[in-house]
């Protein structure tokens, strides 16, 4: 993830927006979010998203036994969801909390900077496919970031608890981290679970019907089984290869 982008989105002057579409506003409201961040600390968000990602691809590499999983088979949009659903947060060092609406904050910047600059680079009327879908993203995230409450820790939500006078008889820092632990590994199960679920179904459609090319199934799978097509497109051919069939 370039850095680069995120400067773009933060620092270039809205004027030179106006040829991107929602360019100004979407700019006006990350930025206005963000107040209060350093360049240097949404860097480091930034930083800490790119290991959330990397994090929620491998958790799904493993829920559903297939290394061959991409990170482009999803948006970051949906990878950060995900990471953060599974409640893998990644906070940098020195930073207090982040509450989950910054870190889509950050991620609505990034991508808008990915289309400024396409747009001061090239200075075309052209708007390629590439930079709509990811003006489109840049958009939903900061959509999510509208959505999502600014909400205490659980740390910070004990502690003001505690000086109300409900200080409970016996729960410290230890219980919380088991607490938190236990919530985690519930929502990966669950998560887990459901992949396995998608996964038998949409291998059950594929051998029980006809389709000219994996691709072609897979497409047409994918929105029966709520998975990607690519995610699907896997799970055939290591289907397949298991049952030593070659070819499409």
């Amino acid at each position: 993830m370039n850095s680069q982008h995120l400067h773009l989105a933060l620092t270039t002057p809205l004027e030179e927006l106006l040829t991107i579409p929602q360019g100004v506003q979407l700019a006006h409201n990350v930025r206005e979010g963000l107040e209060g961040i350093t360049p240097e600390q949404a860097v480091a968000i930034l930083r800490a998203i790119n290991g959330m990602i990397e994090s929620a691809l491998q958790t799904e590499r493993d829920a559903s036994g297939d290394e061959l999983i991409t990170r482009d088979e999803n948006r970051d949009v949906e990878w950060l969801m995900q990471a953060l659903a599974d409640e893998n947060h990644l906070i940098p060092a020195g930073q207090p909390h982040i509450p989950n609406h910054i870190y889509f904050l950050v991620l609505a910047a990034f991508k808008l900077g990915g289309v400024v600059e396409q747009r001061l680079s090239y200075k075309t009327t052209h708007f390629p496919a590439s930079a709509v879908a990811t003006l489109l993203e840049a958009q939903e995230a900061w959509a999510y970031a509208e959505l999502l409450p600014s909400a205490q820790p659980v740390t910070e939500t004990i502690e003001t608890a505690w000086n109300r006078g409900l200080t409970p008889d016996s729960f410290g820092s230890e219980d919380i981290k088991k607490l938190q632990s236990k919530q985690a590994k519930k929502a990966a199960d669950s998560r887990h679970q459901s992949n396995r679920i998608a996964k038998q179904r949409a291998l059950e459609l594929y051998f029980a019907t006809t389709h000219s090319t994996i691709d072609a199934a897979a497409a047409s799978i994918a929105s029966q089984v709520f998975r990607a097509p690519g995610t699907v497109r896997n799970w055939i051919f290591a289907a397949r290869r298991a049952r030593g069939m070659n070819g499409e």
